[in-house]
C-alpha cells in the first residue's frame, strides 16, 4: 500500500475510534477516550473473548464505564456480546489489525535518560511522524491509560529528535 493510501486508511480507522468515544445523545460526559477504545480492542483481540470484568481491570475503568464502552463498541459494529463475553466482529478485527499494522514493534525498556519511570514501554509507530505536533498529545494519551508520563521521539535525518525541534537530537 502506498504511504498516502496507508495514511488515509489509518485516518479512517482513527475516525471510527473517535466516533465510538463520542456521545451519541445528550448525556453525561464519557469517562473513556479513543485510547481506551483502542486498548479495549487490543484486549478483546488478545483474549478472543473477554468479560467486562477483564476489560475493567485491564483498562482501569469502572464497571459502569465499561458497560457504556461495550455498548458504544456494539453500536458501531465492532463487537458482539453473549453470556460468554465480548468478542470482535470482522469489522472490529479489521480496524484493530489495521491500526496494529502501523505499530510493528513494542517492548519494555529499562530506566534510561528518556525513560525515567519504574516501568517503561516503547511503541514504534511507522509513517505517522507528520501527525506528531509537540508530543503532548501522546503524553496525555499515556496518562489516560495510567502512565506517569511519556517521551515522544521522531526519527528524522538518521537521528532521533524531539517533536517540534530539529535541533535537539539524540545521536545513534
Amino acid at each position: 500500500m502506498r504511504p498516502h493510501a496507508f495514511a488515509a486508511q489509518m485516518h479512517m480507522y482513527i475516525r471510527v475510534l473517535e466516533k465510538v468515544a463520542s456521545r451519541y445523545a445528550p448525556s453525561r460526559a464519557l469517562s473513556f477516550d479513543v485510547v481506551h477504545v483502542f486498548a479495549a480492542l487490543q484486549l478483546i483481540k488478545n483474549g478472543g473473548r473477554t468479560s467486562r470484568d477483564a476489560l475493567s481491570s485491564g483498562l482501569a475503568l469502572g464497571e459502569g464505564t465499561i458497560k457504556t464502552l461495550v455498548k458504544h463498541l456494539k453500536m458501531h459494529g465492532l463487537v458482539q456480546t453473549t453470556n460468554g463475553g465480548t468478542r470482535m466482529t470482522a469489522k472490529g478485527k479489521g480496524i484493530c489489525e489495521g491500526l496494529l499494522a502501523a505499530m510493528p514493534a513494542e517492548t519494555s525498556l529499562p530506566r534510561c535518560s528518556v525513560a525515567l519511570g519504574r516501568f517503561n514501554y516503547a511503541v514504534l509507530v511507522r509513517e505517522f511522524g507528520f501527525a506528531v505536533r509537540s508530543g503532548i498529545e501522546q503524553r496525555d494519551a499515556a496518562i489516560k491509560m495510567g502512565a506517569t508520563g511519556a517521551t515522544t521521539l521522531l526519527f528524522r535525518d538518521e537521528k532521533f529528535v524531539m517533536p517540534a525541534s530539529s535541533q535537539d537530537s539524540l545521536r545513534r
